[in-house]
């Protein structure tokens, strides 16, 4: 939940987000023409604020079309990169019969790396943060693994703080047994990268 800033009048907000692994929007030979344009179609669709997005496999940037704020991270060596949509076409608040936006000035990128974009949010109404990120698959080792989870934790805490983060993540580890906070009763078991993200969140 974020958290608004202080305000004399009342306003109703809703902020929503998803994520997912693309696979990439290369048009090599695992990519295929009209991807890049379905993603944003079905974004729209949904009525989300926010897409996080892993694999995209694109350049560093940012871009703007179709109301949609997207920047990249990069990748590296063709592999990786993550990305983060905005849909400035979606209100996140209503007071009466106005509706807020977002704007692209409202987003500052803090941090960004082919596994990893950390983004600043801020305007008059609210202000929090927002990752999209990728982790490492449990085939990769452990030193790996546990260097990259440490490093992310790290960097949240060094940058958010105590401030509100939306996390948007290709954790590639199952959801874990219910802890009846984040995981209710449609639990899963432990694999390698579930138990390293337990241990280093401790």
């Amino acid at each position: 939940t974020v958290m608004p800033k202080k305000t004399c009048k009342p306003m109703t907000f809703n902020i929503s987000l998803g994520t997912a692994n693309v696979r990439t929007f290369y048009r090599g030979e695992e990519g295929y023409p009209g991807k890049l344009q379905y993603v944003r179609e079905q974004f729209q669709a949904h009525g989300l604020h926010f897409l996080g997005l892993q694999e995209s496999r694109c350049d560093q940037g940012t871009s703007f079309q179709n109301h949609i704020y997207r920047i990249a991270s990069g990748h590296h060596g063709g592999h990786l990169g993550v990305e983060l949509w905005v849909n400035l076409d979606q209100p996140y608040a209503q007071r009466g019969t106005s509706s807020r936006y977002f704007k692209r000035s409202d987003f500052v990128v803090v941090s960004q790396s082919p596994r990893h974009l950390l983004v600043h949010a801020q305007n008059e109404d609210l202000d929090f943060w927002l990752l999209s990120a990728h982790a490492p698959h449990g085939g990769t080792a452990q030193d790996v693994r546990e260097s990259w989870w440490n490093q992310i934790s790290q960097l949240i805490h060094e940058h958010v703080r105590h401030g509100d983060l939306l996390t948007m993540i290709d954790a590639n580890a199952r959801s874990g047994r219910t802890d009846e906070i984040h995981v209710f009763e449609n639990d899963d078991t432990d694999n390698t990268n579930r138990s390293e993200e337990r241990r280093v969140g401790k």
